[in-house]
């Protein structure tokens, strides 16, 4: 991904569409503007890049667990993305603007600050978000302009909040403090006509006065540097509205007592009466600002007047069915440990050492040997190369042998195992040998690591995870040994997900090595699936299991037995590499 620094520098100068491709990762244009819907619009694993360009952009080396399933939402700690949105670059703007955000909450929001504001929850939150997107698109420009887009369609469609003549007292704060403070740090396009359009109503209402007063303060939460002096400075507001409030109530009380009849000789009397009360009303302990707080905040209309609601109902209208876990060709399905139960099989586990003994080194030596740099000669060195004299009668000088050197393999591959009920028992055996040995072989190797995932889960949309990247092979045996056959054979979400798993990592060759049957019912999609991924660097080759397997990936070769793994692994990989040099 490009330096976040690179995209701040040129943000004004470069129009939105190439920033938006630079932002996904992408100067030659798989992202473009002009696409027809006839077309594959957007190919899955652009969007997974823009996602790891976000995380490695901000997290400054701080975990971030991202699920691309369930309703976009964060908990603090993991951020719920849902399932990418393909269908057109509306979409896929609604999608990221919102993803983005949620990540902004994980890195830069207190969760544990904001558990029990009670009323007081809206007006942090509009002055928390606008803080936080400040803070964020400062370091990753290329979620800007999502946020920007994706705002500009909702002004353009009236899908976002409206101050109207009933709004009340509370969400019209909301409101203003937002679209200011946006205006101010952030400067969408339609902020300037939102935020006056709020100005001009609260000025109205509560006078140019309170106005400012309550600005500055808002200013002060959105540059203050966490989330506590965001909630501090919501109560100073909320106190000084709720003031403001009781003070024209009083006013006017005292303008109607005035007009009546005989009002002037007790006028005086009848003001310190009613200023007592008015002032009466005003909060002293803690729990009484909080109860007061809770009622200026509690009116119907807030839930509308929260602008992350409407992106998020806005969100829904692309994605259509909002069930968990989707299934659509974007779906990338969550791995979960807990639905496997190791089994102990001593058969399994004497075979799969077998199998493994050995072949690490072979498996060094294969991919040292696909790593090796042609030799080279120079004009100067210590050895000499006898065989290229003669080439000094033409002027080449070039006769010392410069060092070979061996480039350090550097391979990240993610194991994927069919476990669907298509597999007969035997096949499903030599499959869970097969996998082991591959990620055994793999992490063997100085600079390559491996995980394995099978597939479906219990749950049906999820993967089995067998064994994670920083596992060794050798502890988790007992796991490869549980593994039946059972359900479907989800092959494209399966490949999205172990997708989603290597976009992340450092290696500089990334492979997933799929294990399977064959028999799926989405085959004629992959060969698209097979493209994108090479697009995204993303190697796929596939072991087919068994007898007469169709041809689903333009690498495979197939096996009947574990004890053929070994040639035809090498010779997937050796392809694989042969093609990319």
């Amino acid at each position: 991904m490009p330096a976040a620094g690179r995209f701040f520098l040129s943000v004004n100068r470069l129009p939105v569409q190439c920033l938006k491709a630079k932002a996904l990762g992408h100067g030659s244009g798989i992202i473009f503007r002009n696409f027809t819907l006839s077309q594959t619009t957007i190919a899955l694993p652009a969007v997974l890049k823009a996602v790891n360009g976000i995380l490695t952009s901000l997290s400054a080396g701080k975990e971030i667990k991202v699920v691309f399933a369930g309703t976009p939402c964060t908990d603090g700690k993991t951020v719920y993305l849902g399932e990418p949105l393909l269908q057109s670059e509306d979409a896929l703007d609604a999608y990221l603007s919102h993803g983005t955000h949620e990540i902004h909450h994980v890195l830069y929001s207190d969760f544990d600050e904001v558990a029990s504001l009670g009323g007081l929850h809206s007006l942090v939150n509009a002055l928390e978000d606008v803080r936080i997107d400040a803070i964020g698109y400062k370091k990753y420009p290329g979620g800007y302009l999502w946020r920007n887009e994706h705002f500009s369609k909702m002004a353009r469609a009236g899908q976002l909040p409206n101050i109207r003549a009933h709004t009340s007292a509370g969400a019209l704060l909301c409101l203003t403090c937002y679209w200011c403070m946006t205006a101010l740090m952030l400067e969408y396009d339609c902020s300037k006509h939102y935020s006056e359009e709020a100005k001009n109503a609260f000025v109205q209402r509560f006078g140019q006065e309170l106005f400012e007063r309550i600005m500055q303060k808002a200013e002060e939460s959105v540059r203050s540097p966490n989330t506590a002096a965001v909630i501090q400075c919501a109560r100073e507001i909320a106190q000084l509205f709720s003031q403001a409030i009781s003070q024209k109530v009083f006013s006017e009380e005292k303008k109607c007592s005035s007009d009546q009849p005989g009002a002037g000789s007790s006028s005086k009397g009848a003001s310190a009466s009613s200023e007592g009360k008015g002032k009466a009303k005003i909060p002293k302990k803690d729990k009484q600002k909080s109860d007061e707080f809770d009622a200026l905040f509690e009116s119907d209309d807030l839930k509308d007047a929260d602008i992350h609601r409407a992106i998020e109902e806005d969100y829904k209208n692309y994605r259509g069915a909002t069930g968990e876990n989707p299934t659509g060709k974007a779906a990338v399905w969550p791995t979960v440990r807990s639905e496997l139960s190791p089994r102990v099989d001593p058969e399994f586990k004497a075979e799969a050492e077998k199998l493994l003994r050995g072949g690490s080194q072979q498996f060094h030596r294969f991919l040292q040997g696909l790593s090796f740099q042609p030799t080279r000669y120079a004009r100067s060195g210590r050895d000499l190369e006898p065989k290229r004299l003669s080439r000094l009668y033409v002027g080449d000088t070039r006769v010392f042998r410069c060092e070979e050197s061996v480039l350090r393999p550097s391979v990240a591959m993610c194991v994927l195992l069919d476990r669907s009920g298509s597999m007969t028992r035997e096949d499903m055996r030599t499959g869970s040998l097969c996998a082991q040995a591959i990620a055994g072989m793999a992490d063997s190797v100085s600079g390559c690591r491996s995980s394995v995932y099978a597939f479906p889960g219990v749950e049906r949309q999820t993967l089995l995870e067998v064994k994670r990247f920083d596992e060794p092979v050798a502890s988790c045996l007992d796991r490869f040994c549980a593994l039946r056959p059972f359900g479907y054979t989800p092959v494209r979400q399966s490949i999205n997900s172990a997708a989603a798993q290597l976009i992340s990592r450092r290696e500089s060759r990334k492979i997933i090595f799929l294990i399977t049957d064959g028999l799926c019912s989405d085959a004629e999609l992959l060969t698209d699936i097979e493209q994108d991924l090479k697009r995204a660097g993303i190697e796929i080759v596939c072991l087919g299991i068994g007898d007469d397997i169709p041809k689903i990936f333009s690498i495979q070769s197939d096996i009947k037995h574990s004890h053929q793994m070994k040639e035809a692994a090498y010779k997937l990989l050796e392809e694989t590499f042969r093609r990319r040099n």
